[in-house]
Parts: structure tokens; C-alpha cells; sequence
């Protein structure tokens, strides 16, 4: 039988896949303070994440950065590697949103060892195509590349065919933005 928090969960992630935030917000918030009464720390730091990827979508990145660290003090409290690897991957994206080029990639290192200990092949392929874009949007060109080459093995191994296609598109623009700065320096 699913909780109440679980419920709020469920019908704030409804309202979220519609863009429609303020509901979603609203019903992570309730299950929220259901999940501080009862004390139940993994669906707390479903909650918490939950709450953070709403302020982080909604351009509330302080919010969303308190909420994620909160999710990762839990993770690695209860010795969830999988958890504390998306929420550096999390705290990662919102780095790299507001430019912070270095504390993004720290972020995304650091969840490719705990993704490599558990085999999350999958979410690597994605975390390479992160570092691509990174790289990318940071000049390091042959780095982007390389990541994106990273991110298409795996995707392919996985047969994850939308992370591949993406890989493909960064590589392309890396490739495009190398020869824009070659024609500056002519």
C-alpha cells in the first residue's frame, strides 16, 4: 500500500511532467512535512530531491542546491551510492548552469567512480555527455570530443539510442565551434 507520502510524490511528479510547477511544488511540500513527522529517511530525500529538481527547473538554484546537499548528507548516511551519485550529478547540472565550470566537473568525477563501483553504465554514458558539454563550453574541444566518444560506447553497450544521438549532436557542435575558433584566429 503506498503512503501518503508516496501519494504526494506521485501527484506532485504528475503535475511536474505537465510544467505545471506550482502543483507539483505544492505536493512535494505536503509530503514533505509528512516525511519530517515520520521519519523515514529514504522517502525524505525522495522529497527533498523531488523538491530540488522544482527549484531547479524554475530558476531557484540556491534552493535547489539546499535541498540536493540535504539528499546527499541522507544518501551517504544510509550508504546509497546510487543516490549520492545523482545527487552530485544534480549539484553538477546546477554548476554547469550558472557557469561554474570546475565545481561542476568535480561533481561529475566524483559521481563516475561511485557509478563505475556499481556498474551504472547507463547514467555514465550520460555523465560523459555532461562532461562534454562542459568541455565544449569551455574551449576544450579534443576533451568534449572525447567525452562524447566515451558516452557513444556506452550508450551503444546499452543499446540507449536517444543518449547516443545526443552524443552525436555534441560532438557535431564541438566539431563546428573548433572551426569557428579557427577561422577567428585567421
Amino acid at each position: 500500500m503506498e503512503s501518503s507520502s508516496q501519494q504526494l510524490n506521485r501527484q506532485g511528479n504528475a503535475y511536474f511532467s505537465r510544467g505545471d510547477y506550482a502543483n507539483a511544488y505544492r505536493h512535494y511540500a505536503q509530503a514533505l512535512k509528512v516525511d519530517r513527522e515520520h521519519g523515514d529517511l529514504c522517502a525524505l530525500a525522495t522529497t527533498l530531491g523531488n523538491l530540488g529538481n522544482i527549484c531547479a527547473v524554475s530558476d531557484r538554484r540556491r534552493e535547489a542546491t539546499q535541498y540536493y546537499q540535504e539528499v546527499l548528507g541522507l544518501h551517504r548516511s544510509l550508504g546509497d551510492e546510487r543516490g549520492i551519485s545523482i545527487t552530485l550529478v544534480n549539484l553538477g547540472n546546477l554548476c554547469a548552469d550558472s557557469e561554474e565550470w570546475e565545481r561542476a566537473k568535480a561533481h561529475y568525477f566524483e559521481a563516475l567512480d561511485l557509478m563505475d563501483r556499481i556498474g551504472d553504465v547507463t547514467s555514465k554514458a550520460m555523465v560523459y555527455l555532461d562532461l562534454g558539454y562542459v568541455a565544449k563550453e569551455t574551449g576544450q574541444l579534443e576533451d568534449a570530443i572525447e567525452h562524447c566518444k566515451q558516452s557513444v560506447t556506452l550508450a551503444r553497450r546499452m543499446g540507449q539510442d536517444t543518449i547516443m544521438a545526443d552524443a552525436f549532436r555534441m560532438t557535431a557542435r564541438a566539431y563546428l565551434k573548433g572551426q569557428q575558433i579557427g577561422r577567428a584566429h585567421v
